[in-house]
């Protein structure tokens, strides 16, 4: 018999589908989402504690998700948002003679798309 466990899923963190959306099998073992997604939600705590200049939030800030960057206006912010992006391309052995050819969509669009939840 299955033991149940009451897993608590706050439905409200529209970032979750970050940790969902790509299956471990099929990345690269370097990859994870489990670093953007904690460094999104624990973003306005690092920007309010410290005032000191800080790489990973400048980071999101003009890379990642121009939203959080409060020196430009919202019109270079929304652009900035649509600006096109790579997707991070690799490959997995298939079988003894083949690879497949994956890739990764850009964290900014991961972003836009986790927003859809919002």
């Amino acid at each position: 018999m299955a033991i149940k466990k009451n897993i608590k899923l706050d439905k409200k963190d529209y970032l979750r589908a970050l940790l969902c959306d790509t299956q471990p099998g099929d990345c690269p073992i370097i990859f994870s989402n489990d670093g953007l997604y904690i460094n999104l939600t624990e973003h306005d705590r690092v920007c309010n504690d410290s005032l000191s200049f800080n790489p990973v939030s400048s980071f999101l800030k003009k890379i990642v998700n121009p939203n959080l960057d409060t020196s430009i206006s919202v019109e270079k912010q929304a652009q900035a948002k649509k600006k096109q992006s790579s997707p991070f391309g690799y490959c997995i052995v298939k079988d003894a003679f083949s690879q497949r050819h994956l890739s990764l969509i850009h964290p900014r669009s991961q972003i836009n798309y986790s927003e859809f939840y919002k």
